[in-house]
């Protein structure tokens, strides 16, 4: 005894014929992303808390990191900003950079130089001198 076989109606053959055999696929577009140090604008001097603010522009990153050296310091959140207390950091130069992440693309912005520095001003020289005579009254007083 034989299976009945199935019977396809019209519409649906002509449905399966007429149909294209190619899928479309939109356009797909590549992330774009930056971010920049806003705060400081430049080399700044400090000997406490420095605080630290990026500018992220683009798509929506998976992670916004500030760098010290290269290395990650913080993973920021918006409004990435950041309280570095550099009271416990070596005096001299440190470099500051920041990085947006989306997957296996990164981003890195241009770096700035942070100079942390807690040594005290000195008097080096004056003028006039100390217990000089002779000085004109409206000698100019420099230290």
């Amino acid at each position: 005894m034989s299976s009945p076989r199935p019977v396809l109606l019209p519409w649906v053959v002509a449905g399966l014929l007429s149909a294209t055999a190619c899928i479309d696929v939109p356009d797909i577009t590549p992330v774009q992303g930056e971010v920049r140090i806003r705060t400081p604008g430049g080399t700044a001097y400090t000997k406490g808390v420095l605080d630290i603010g990026l500018e992220v522009t683009g798509h929506r990153p998976d992670r916004v990191e500030l760098l010290r050296a290269g290395e990650v310091m913080a993973v920021l959140k918006s409004p990435y900003t950041y309280a570095w207390d550099t009271t416990g950091e070596t005096e001299g130069e440190h470099r500051l950079g920041a990085r947006v992440v989306f997957g296996e693309t990164v981003f890195t912005g241009q770096e700035r130089v942070v100079v942390v520095d807690r040594t005290a001003p000195q008097v080096v020289s004056r003028a006039p001198e100390p217990g000089a005579q002779d000085v004109w009254v409206k000698s100019p007083i420099q230290a």
